[in-house]
């Protein structure tokens, strides 16, 4: 690994290796991108865009930029692909988001005012983050309707795996954490690593990523973006 990398680390800026690859045909060479999934098991998922996004940074929030697949391989060796969902545009720097309605495993329609109105009545919903070098995948739970409970000010749960991707390299890690969200305080409860990285680099990177200014430069700002996603997608009065 670069010292420059591992010098700067802490810095959100540094994961820039992931996003949307553009990919305009449904070919068997599109691009793999390794990525641990919200029930720690490794997978592959690739990103369809549509033959209408042309320029990523043109798009707008909401606005529909295709689908995400994940590949599925059979015993011959030979894969398969099976949808995860439809992604838009979400936020600054190229992200996107996939909500996935966990009561029937689909795709929600981020721009349909029915799927927002049946999002609310949820009590588990799947988001998926993609973009700055990063993928994570949150899933919100209550024992109530998830923003019924948040909007009252009570805590939801939340698990959530974020695999950061170190530069354009194919090392990664990843954070797997539990916590609880509300609108005025966060906890987590158990925060765990999974490390897919060179032999040569593993410690210096364990040792940053594992380090207490990691904790509050970049996993303390995560959960906070969580709680926004509650407030300012998921949950919008």
């Amino acid at each position: 690994m670069k010292t420059r990398i591992l010098l700067t680390i802490l810095s959100i800026l540094i994961f820039t290796g992931c996003g949307l690859s553009p990919s305009l045909d449904d070919s068997d060479d599109k691009y793999w991108q390794k990525y641990l999934e919200n029930d720690a098991k490794v997978q592959e998922i690739s990103f369809m865009l549509s033959a209408s996004t042309k320029d990523l940074k043109k798009t707008e929030i909401g606005d529909y930029l295709g689908y995400a697949d994940i590949k599925k391989v059979r015993p011959n060796g030979i894969y398969t692909r099976e949808k995860i969902g439809e992604i838009y545009s979400f936020g600054v720097d190229n992200q996107s988001l996939i909500i996935i309605n966990l009561n029937n495993n689909k795709s929600m329609n981020f721009n349909d005012k029915s799927d927002i109105d049946t999002m609310k009545t949820l009590k588990k919903i799947k988001f998926y983050a993609i973009g700055g070098g990063m993928i994570e995948t949150i899933v919100y739970s209550a024992k109530e309707p998830v923003c019924k409970v948040f909007n009252e000010g009570k805590k939801v749960d939340a698990r959530s795996v974020t695999n950061y991707y170190l530069g354009d390299e194919e090392d990664m890690f990843a954070t797997i954490i539990n916590a609880k969200i509300g609108q005025n305080e966060n906890e987590i409860k158990s925060l765990k690593y999974e490390f897919f990285i060179n032999e040569r680099d593993l410690e210096d990177i364990k040792k940053s990523a594992t380090s207490k200014d990691f904790k509050n430069d970049v996993i303390e700002k995560d959960i906070l973006k969580q709680r926004r996603i509650l407030e300012n997608i998921l949950c919008l009065k």
